[in-house]
């Protein structure tokens, strides 16, 4: 019995010490980059934003749909303005008029989780580059890692879309390829993605590896673009 008691010590002593030498050499290895969150499901309403849906169709008239929903992004009920950017987004190119206002919720909204709703809205409606570009690249440095890297990994799916070379799923984007794009649209692009790429690097920040390396390749292939003939 002293026998048998004697190799359950030694042997919970064993699994003891190999569970430390397992954690040490864990905290010595290279610290694990965060993956991109996974981004939220838009097919349906989360549950408990069903409530504030317009009972109505939009489709009678969208413009003053559009309208009323901008009203309610400024309500002071997170639900209401999560929910609503929601829609938005759901209305795609119908939503345009909303996007300043989106844009000033995903950079100001008090709520961490309205900001991400903004930005879903934001990639869903047909909304010139230069300007979508400007606000995620504001939202990178966004106080919340989660609205942060919600920015940096559409920024990253921008930056892949500017190419034909690419096979990423096309945004709802107004002007998809760098070579579509006017100089001065083009020198915003190259700028916006330099700055982005900066914070992106930024090793206190900690991204994920994809968008980096989408911006690093999409600038590097903007460099062989050629330019347009004045």
């Amino acid at each position: 019995m002293k026998n048998l008691q004697k190799s359950r010590i030694l042997f919970f002593s064993l699994m003891t010490f190999l569970g430390l030498g397992s954690h040490v050499l864990a905290q010595s290895s290279s610290p694990k980059i965060p993956e991109a969150p996974i981004l939220p499901d838009t097919s349906e309403s989360p549950r408990s934003l069903l409530e504030y849906k317009n009972p109505e169709s939009c489709s009678h008239d969208d413009a003053q749909c559009v309208a009323d929903f901008i009203k309610r992004l400024e309500s002071p009920n997170h639900l209401m303005r999560r929910g609503t950017a929601w829609q938005l987004g759901l209305m795609k190119q119908k939503a345009t008029k909303a996007v300043p206002a989106l844009i000033k919720m995903l950079q100001h909204d008090p709520g961490k989780w309205e900001r991400i709703h903004a930005a879903i809205a934001l990639r869903s409606i047909n909304i010139p580059i230069t300007k979508i570009l400007s606000a995620l690249r504001v939202a990178l440095n966004d106080s919340d890692k989660d609205v942060a890297n919600i920015a940096a990994t559409y920024i990253g799916e921008i930056a892949a879309n500017l190419h034909k070379e690419t096979n990423i799923t096309p945004l709802s984007l107004s002007e998809p390829l760098f070579e579509s794009l006017s100089e001065s649209e083009r020198k915003i692009v190259i700028s916006e993605l330099k700055t982005s790429l900066r914070v992106l690097q930024n090793p206190r920040r900690k991204f994920a590896t994809e968008p980096i390396n989408r911006v690093t390749a999409s600038l590097s292939l903007i460099s062989k673009a050629p330019k347009i003939k004045s």
